[in-house]
């Protein structure tokens, strides 16, 4: 394996091109110098506090430069970096620094108040980094002393190349959110299996993303423009007016929209400016699936990019990608499911519920294998050797590409039949008065669970649960027509850009619901 970290090979890239802007946020930029020696300076400060190879140091903070100065520094180091998820409780945050033995929290000022709390109630590590905490028995060290701090005065580490890197928490959609560890040589192998990607990648490349983070794809594509001596821009939420306003800006020409959903929102602000964004050569659209309708939306925003979708995981990093070109694109023919052809040295296999191999054509759970897949779960003793089991449902189609059919756990169990969301889903979103919808399962003391579809409709529309039953008949088996229909205001959506079905299944969701005895 390669005997490098991210910290390492940046300090490399950034020598050669100190003037060139690396990162773009909402209050500033900096070049790779001012990003380098941000991040040796902010090792420093962590060395000479005792952070060493393999120590954990935890990462709380918005899509800022303190964010990728933490990463970088930790790395340098050959330390391990833990992003926690800014949209944690307080409870959580305890518990996943209790649970992870860290012994440094870098912070930005927006989650000083949370920090506090730690510092009061001693549940914070030895070693905190940030602006506004006081008290405690921690040492404390404010940006502005970090800034003035000597830069760390030694070479990047080189620990081996297995070692953990980084400890990344899944979305936790099924239950409470698992760290997978990641190892140094992980991030790298990555890396460099795109690195001949011109589209995304490379000198010229102006990548914007309000993705989190904390999340490994946004991380990914951070770490791959930067090591390919690209732009980096980040914004912490999601506004279809300042998205706009970067792209011009700042001559992007790779943008990452998740959820898929998102692009009708950057639609209609582009038609009210009368105005396309030509510099853009990809637009990823991530999260969900992509209808016609997103399609043609992102190539009227877009006109000369191609429009990429994928498949990924915390835990293997990107599975399979689908590049689309807007003079081969059919919208007939086209796979509303689609993710693509499996990536450079990664490999997936269908499996069946007992576990046995299924032949192409037939849904199975993907399993996946790939040089930069975790090594493990946090809480789990045995490390990952072979395959990681994803609990998602794909088919394999004639061509070698694959569809996503939902996750084995969207599975609907309603009087002994087995229920794709996703199917349901693909009927219910061609009806004229719907704007989108999710497909979800509740208990039923009768079947089990009665399948339920959550509507958001289009201004000025109504409908029933009635309609959708009628004009579900003849389209799909009696028995998977929606039994209940909640009318919602959105559909709730996890940080990652995937459907929040406990949500939906809680009601959590302001609207109205109509059920069918």
């Amino acid at each position: 394996m390669i005997p490098h970290t991210i910290g390492s090979l940046f300090a490399r890239v950034a020598t050669s091109r100190q003037e060139k802007r690396a990162l773009v946020y909402n209050s500033g930029a900096m070049t790779y110098g001012e990003l380098l020696d941000a991040a040796r300076s902010l090792a420093g400060v962590l060395a000479r506090s005792g952070i060493v190879e393999s120590s954990r140091v935890a990462i709380l903070a918005e899509n800022n430069a303190l964010f990728v100065e933490a990463v970088l520094a930790s790395s340098y180091l050959g330390a391990v970096f833990v992003p926690l998820n800014t949209r944690w409780s307080l409870r959580e945050v305890k518990a996943a620094l209790a649970d992870l033995n860290c012994a440094a929290l870098v912070f930005s000022s927006t989650y000083a108040p949370l920090v506090q709390v730690l510092v009061d109630e001693g549940a914070a590590p030895a070693l905190l980094v940030g602006d506004d905490v006081i008290g405690g028995n921690c040492k404390i060290v404010s940006p502005s002393e970090k800034r003035q701090s000597r830069d760390c005065d030694f070479a990047p580490a080189h620990p081996d190349a297995e070692l953990p890197g980084a400890l990344l928490f899944t979305g936790g959609t099924t239950g409470k959110a698992k760290g997978a560890l990641l190892s140094h040589g992980s991030f790298v192998l990555d890396a460099v299996a795109d690195s001949k990607d011109q589209l995304l990648y490379g000198s010229e490349s102006v990548f914007f993303s309000v993705a989190p983070l904390a999340h490994r794809a946004a991380l990914s594509y951070l770490i791959k423009v930067l090591l390919s001596g690209g732009t980096f821009v980040m914004e912490s939420h999601f506004d279809e007016e300042s998205f706009l306003d970067i792209i011009e800006r700042e001559g992007v020409t790779a943008a990452f929209v998740i959820p898929a959903p998102f692009i009708r929102k950057v639609a209609a602000a582009a038609r009210s400016r009368r105005r396309s964004c030509p510099s853009v050569r990809v637009v990823m659209l991530g999260g969900s699936d992509v209808s016609v309708e997103e399609m043609c939306l992102a190539w009227e925003v877009f006109p000369n990019a191609c429009i990429q979708r994928g498949y990924s995981h915390t835990e293997n990093a990107a599975h399979t990608v689908e590049r689309i070109f807007r003079d081969q694109f059919d919208p007939y023919s086209f796979d509303l499911h689609g993710i693509g052809l499996p990536r450079l040295f990664t490999r997936i296999q269908l499996r069946d519920e007992a576990g046995e191999p299924v032949v192409s054509g037939l849904v199975g759970e993907a399993y996946a294998q790939s040089p930069w897949q975790m090594l493990g779960y946090e809480s789990e003793e045995e490390r990952c050797q072979d395959w990681i089991r994803t609990g998602d449902l794909l088919v394999q189609n004639q061509d070698g590409s694959y569809s996503f059919m939902g996750r084995v756990k969207e599975l609907i169990k309603t009087g002994g039949e087995l229920v794709f969301c996703s199917e349901v889903q693909d009927v219910v979103a061609r009806m004229p008065q719907v704007d989108s919808c999710a497909a979800f399962g509740r208990r039923d003391d009768v079947f089990g669970e009665r399948v339920c579809i959550a509507v958001v409709l289009r201004e000025g529309c109504e409908l029933s649960l009635e309609e959708v039953q009628k004009f579900c008949s003849g389209k799909i088996a009696g028995y998977k027509k929606p039994r209940e229909l909640d009318l919602v205001p959105e559909i709730p959506m996890t940080p990652t850009g995937k459907v929040d079905r406990r949500r939906l299944v809680l009601g959590v969701t302001a609207g109205e619901s109509e059920q069918f005895a």
